[in-house]
């Protein structure tokens, strides 16, 4: 997490030497990608089946 993002053009962590810079999801792997887009579309599913949903972090909002 930077102070700022994206990081402002000139910032000296663009031009640390030995630095690399990555976003967010820099260390998450095609699996890691395959497996959230499946719990997607299996909440997407619940919650057109009007089922509760197993992953919601904000259950006040829909009521369960």
């Amino acid at each position: 997490m930077f102070p700022v993002d994206p990081v402002p053009v000139g910032s000296r962590l663009l031009s640390a030497p030995g630095v690399v810079l990555t976003p967010h999801i820099a260390g998450a792997s095609r699996e890691v990608a395959h497996k959230a887009a499946r719990i997607v579309a299996f909440e997407a599913g619940r919650f057109l089946l009007g089922e509760s949903l197993a992953h919601c972090a904000n259950p006040e909002v829909r009521g369960g």
